[in-house]
């Protein structure tokens, strides 16, 4: 119902709140990374404070046009706009006057909860309209998103991976999103010799490792090519060389983070034994323990 044919236009169109309302792409940017389609989040009901509830984010509506997949938006780094991708046209939202997370009405939590707590749920409804609901990004990383919403409605999804689950409105104020630090690791920072690949691809790309935690690298790549092939999201492949140690770590991951030249990537395998195997916080420090070795490498 939110989809009609028409002509490629260079503005989307701008729905819900007037006036001025609203914030600028950027944010926008933000949210969806944080908050992106298929991850899980916390949940904060106002009328119970200390109460967590898992869910996991299933579209998003932006200017009241549903967003089905994370792949219907992208950042556009040279008008600094988003790009919203639908069948008949490619359309730039500059400024967003409407943000809302889609949300499934069930929640997985119910068995780890207390009959107490159960019984307290039940009775108010997590997601009856007019809630007051905190949404904070579960997927891991050093800082913690969070944003205040209002339970406006429900709707029924009807294309995209999650069709035809009924999912709760989560309307969002911008105001209200704040980052603070939640950072369990010591960065160090440093200039390392790396290469970094899709693994889908057979592009490699040159890269510095500038910046490293047991469980992510920050990577300086300076072949603007590599903007148009290493997304966030993509699954990479990653190998950093200590010449001065005779180590050689080869590890794989996904891009968490773009920006202008540099890449996030949060490692998952890597290459022991002559196989690829789950990468755990002990190999993160093991890494950083070399790391340290190298006269570049300093604490953040």
């Amino acid at each position: 119902m939110f989809f009609r044919k028409k002509k490629p236009v260079k503005e989307a169109a701008r729905g819900g709140a007037g006036g001025d309302g609203g914030f600028d792409a950027e944010l926008l940017h933000d949210l969806s990374s944080h908050f992106a389609i298929g991850e899980q989040i916390l949940l904060r009901p106002e009328y119970i404070r200390e109460l967590e509830v898992k869910s996991i984010v299933v579209g998003m509506l932006v200017n009241q046009r549903v967003i089905y997949a994370n792949e219907d938006l992208s950042w556009d780094e040279a008008s600094r706009t988003m790009l919203f991708h639908s069948r008949d046209d490619v359309a730039s939202i500059s400024r967003v006057e409407t943000f809302a997370l889609l949300l499934p009405l069930e929640n997985s939590d119910d068995r780890k909860m207390s009959y107490q707590r159960k019984e307290e749920l039940s009775r108010v409804g997590l997601f009856k309209r007019g809630n007051t609901i905190t949404a904070m990004s579960a997927g891991g990383g050093h800082s913690s998103y969070t944003i205040d919403g209002l339970v406006t409605g429900y709707m029924r999804l009807r294309q995209g991976l999650f069709v035809n689950h009924e999912v709760a409105v989560l309307d969002f104020d911008a105001d209200s999103f704040k980052v603070s630090e939640r950072r369990k690791y010591q960065r160090l920072l440093t200039a390392v010799p790396a290469t970094v690949r899709a693994l889908k691809g057979e592009r490699v790309f040159d890269a510095l490792l500038v910046d490293f935690v047991e469980d992510a690298g920050r990577f300086l790549i300076d072949d603007p090519a590599a903007s148009a092939v290493l997304l966030e999201g993509k699954p990479v492949g990653v190998s950093v060389e200590m010449s001065e140690l005779d180590r050689r770590y080869r590890l794989e991951g996904a891009v968490r983070k773009v920006e202008g030249n540099q890449v996030v990537v949060r490692f998952r395998n890597i290459f022991k034994e002559g196989a690829f195997t789950p990468f755990t916080t002990l190999d993160g420090i093991e890494i950083k323990a070399m790391l340290q070795k190298l006269p570049q490498s300093r604490p953040a």
